[in-house]
């Protein structure tokens, strides 16, 4: 019996169908009776008007003529996973084709109830009379300037008399853009001869007071017509700095608050390198919403570690178990994600590859979004069906990550990274332990945690094998690391599901044994967690007897609250964020202070960057402390009244809605809304109970005004054009004002020096608009005794070093000109990624390109 397969396909002005593909039960083969192995795809004129026979005249026809744009460029026409045959034997595929002109590849797989096989591969052209095909680089900078080239084709058998019209315009307020050089006309005429094509350009100069780019490109025939619409995102060649005032009030107090740099900006806001960017001011009587606000940043990481994996995971495990343990909240998220977002972010949406361009290079463009789609964000992400389905997504990459002796690598391809396995072991078994998920109902999360914990039980058995075999009459001094400390701590809040077996008991109690008797010679993070890990494990007095000595040593006072004085350092366990966390944990169970806890997440609030801590394990962190260590989310309170300079705000107006039982409310102002009598504000809290907020003043700065922190870290970029000679491919350096040409090969270098040995050390190379990366692929990689993660993205290249020696280490990679004009390069950076405090850059250049 044969089947017969029919594919019908629509676009706009495209039809397509194919019959005859029959498919042989016996030999289980599909065939094609009548398409070609490169079928052409002609898509359907808009007919214009008619020309004057034997000549090719344009038509008078107004500047803003409608005709169809093409502006869906999905890489993917349509997936079916499972189709049936009907009565006849007939599957008819229904599809509508993105806007693409470009080659698509068919791929069939069909098979028999008896599982016989046959496959069908088609490559099909789709292509127009008149095509207008533009070379867009993938992003411009802030101050670039770019030749816009277009390719106008003629596919008929005639000369072709076409105007092309090109117009710019920011989606964000969708008002046209007017940066074309004037030199240049919107519209070009061109004569194009049969089956040849011309090329146009234009001259742009790209502004600074916009974030992303849309072109609208028409090419209009008297009989044949062709345009696109697309956008292009606008990175700035400066630095968004945010200066951060926290405010907290005591009970039925008023009292006032002063940001200094805003407050005297009088002195400095005309200079020319600055530009203010945004002023917000929030407010709400329970703190565990500013947690909320941040899941949505751990849900949607730039990179897939092994641990932003988890953090994915974790924020969604935490959204399902809000929902669900708190009824009446589920009525504000629900209200929340109906929102109806804005034509840009709508647009964003669409476009996942640009939405993921703004996302890594400007991310405040929609961490500075406004208060209705911030709402909406987190209403999504709270709904149960995303939350199920992103829960499944991610556990299966986690599995997938997951190395067969149990570890997770830091990056896919790495070696197996122990602290990163901890963290995620750690962070499965607390959300067991506060029962937010539980691991022995799902076997799936059970069966990674048994791998990774006898993976880690043979890492701890090791280190107490080499301690026995090296020091064999010393084993009583103190050998006791951060490792084996985080260890304890996870295996004491797991230990009932996943016992410790008994070959590795006599490692497991030398060192809690030893966590008991030198817990004084570690930090304050390390002490946290052998409190609680003392707890947990019946030694109740000693745990209280070292947040005793926390509180000796702690400082407190009415505006920072209650912290510790420790220097911070580029090692993890030398985070302050997440020490403050984990000392917010151990005073919550060890002794239930409640107004101590209180006071330390003073410190904790205050450490907040906008909508999130300084990096995704700070944030993580931050979040367990407030969420799952504070009272419950919806209560009574009133919101504050503040008086910003001598305006006051009033949460009860009609644009500052504020949400039942959160009492929280924000406003902002932008650009010239921006005033310096903004940096004196007063509050009045008309609760009993403590009220948290914060004033964030954001601008932009050029990078050389910048002062950035001492580190041990240093960089420095080069760029090199590759010439080849008779003996093989030579380097250049490139100078200040060489040009160079379309074609042109280019290697990016930096050269990055340390004078100590580091761990989990970031660099990230900022790429010019003209380049292209020749491959594009990411990885890991291995090169001049350094072992990295590559990372290609749109607009940069990040490299993840693992352990960085000290000592001086060579990075590069190949690019190719594509670009016309003079563009930025950008700069280079180096930093911790734990603590990115610890970093350094390198300086800009600019690249002409003839």
């Amino acid at each position: 019996q044969g089947y017969n397969l029919g594919i019908y396909g629509t676009a706009p002005g495209i039809s397509m169908r194919k019959q005859g593909m029959a498919l042989e039960a016996d030999a289980v083969m599909v065939v094609d009776n009548d398409m070609a192995s490169d079928e052409e795809i002609s898509i359907t004129e808009q007919k214009v008007t008619p020309p004057v026979p034997g000549e090719e005249k344009l038509p008078e026809q107004p500047e803003e003529m409608q005709i169809p744009l093409r502006t869906n460029f999905n890489e993917t026409a349509f997936f079916y996973p499972q189709l049936q045959t009907d009565s006849s034997g007939n599957v008819l595929l229904s599809f509508t084709t993105p806007d693409a002109l470009t080659e698509w590849k068919l791929l069939i797989l069909a098979h028999t109830k008896d599982l016989k096989t046959g496959t069908y591969i088609e490559h099909i052209k789709a292509k127009k009379d008149l095509m207008v095909i533009p070379n867009v680089p993938r992003f411009v900078r802030q101050g670039d300037q770019l030749v816009f080239s277009a390719k106008v084709i003629n596919y008929t058998d005639r000369q072709l008399h076409a105007d092309v019209n090109l117009e710019l315009f920011n989606p964000v307020t969708m008002n046209t853009v007017e940066i074309i050089n004037p030199e240049n006309n919107k519209t070009i005429s061109v004569s194009i001869e049969a089956n040849q094509n011309a090329l146009v350009q234009w001259k742009l100069d790209i502004p600074y007071d916009i974030s992303m780019l849309g072109y609208r490109i028409k090419a209009v025939s008297s009989s044949f017509s062709d345009g696109e619409e697309r956008t292009i995102p606008v990175l700035t060649n400066r630095m968004l700095v945010t200066e951060t005032l926290p405010m907290h009030l005591k009970g039925n107090e008023t009292r006032k608050f002063r940001m200094d740099k805003l407050a005297d900006s009088d002195k400095y806001m005309g200079r020319l390198t600055l530009q203010n960017y945004r002023f917000t001011v929030e407010f709400t009587s329970n703190p565990a919403w500013y947690a909320i606000q941040a899941l949505p940043y751990l849900s949607e990481p730039k990179v897939e570690s092994a641990s932003n994996l988890f953090h994915m995971y974790y924020a969604n495990a935490l959204s399902s178990f809000i929902v669900n343990s708190n009824p009446k909240i589920k009525n504000v998220f629900e209200s929340w994600k109906t929102h109806s977002p804005d034509a840009f972010l709508s647009n964003l949406q669409k476009n996942q590859e640009l939405k993921r361009a703004v996302l890594n290079a400007t991310p405040w463009v929609l961490e500075a979004e406004s208060e209705t789609e911030q709402k909406r964000r987190i209403g999504v992400l709270f709904d149960i069906n995303r939350i199920s389905n992103q829960t499944e997504v991610t556990l299966q990459k986690l599995r997938e990550s997951q190395m067969s002796n149990g570890a997770w690598p830091w990056f896919k391809g790495m070696r197996e990274d122990r602290y990163s396995t901890q963290q995620i072991v750690l962070g499965f078994a607390r959300l067991n332990a506060k029962q937010v998920i539980n691991i022995n109902q799902n076997p799936a999360i059970l069966q990674m945690l048994r791998k990774a914990i006898m993976y880690l039980d043979e890492e701890i058995n090791s280190d107490y094998e080499q301690l026995k075999k090296h020091y064999p009459g010393q084993l009583d001094k103190n050998h006791l690391g951060s490792l084996q400390i985080q260890y304890l701590y996870a295996r004491t809040l797991i230990e009932i599901d996943v016992l410790v077996k008994n070959k590795y008991t006599e490692a497991y109690d030398y060192y809690l044994a030893q966590a008991k008797k030198y817990w004084l010679k570690q930090n304050n993070y390390m002490q946290a967690m052998i409190a609680l890990t003392l707890n947990r494990s019946g030694y109740r007095n000693e745990a209280e007897g070292i947040l005793r000595s926390l509180t000796e040593r702690s400082i407190q006072n009415e505006e920072l609250g209650m912290y510790w004085r420790q220097e911070s350092g580029w090692y993890w366990y030398q985070a302050p964020v997440e020490t403050q966390a984990m000392a917010i944990e151990a005073f919550s169970e060890v002794v239930d202070k409640p107004a101590l806890v209180d006071q330390m997440k003073i410190w904790l609030l205050k450490q907040k960057q906008t909508t999130r801590w300084s990096t995704s394990s700070a944030t993580a962190e931050a979040v367990y402390a407030l969420l799952m260590n504070g009272k419950e989310l919806l209560n009574n309170d009133k919101p504050v009244t503040i008086k910003i300079g001598d305006e006051i705000i009033s949460p009860q107006s009609e644009n500052l809605k504020v949400e039942a039982g959160t009492g929280y409310f924000k406003k902002a102002w932008t650009g010239k809304e921006i005033k310096a009598e903004m940096g004196r504000i007063e509050v009045t809290n008309p609760n009993t109970s403590v009220a948290w907020g914060a004033a964030y003043w954001q601008y932009f700065e050029q990078i050389d005004q910048i002062t950035s922190a001492s580190s041990p870290l240093s960089i420095e970029k080069k760029l090199f054009v590759e010439t080849l000679t008779d003996n093989g491919p030579v380097l250049t350096e490139i100078k200040d004002g060489q040009q160079l040409h379309t074609g042109d090969k280019v290697v990016s270098r930096m050269i990055i020096s340390t004078d100590r040995d580091m761990e989990y050390v970031q660099v990230n190379d900022m790429r010019s608009s003209a380049f292209e990366p020749t491959g594009n692929l990411s990885g890991y990689r291995y090169k001049g005794g350094l072992g990295y993660y590559e990372n290609i993205t749109d607009v940069s290249t990040d490299f993840y070093i693992r352990y960085l020696r000290k000592g001086t280490y060579v990075l590069e990679y190949p690019v190719v000109v594509t670009q016309s004009g003079t563009f930025s390069n950008g700069i280079a950076t180096i930093q911790s990624y734990y603590a990115p405090e610890f970093a350094a850059h390198s300086e800009g250049v600019r690249v002409l390109v003839e």
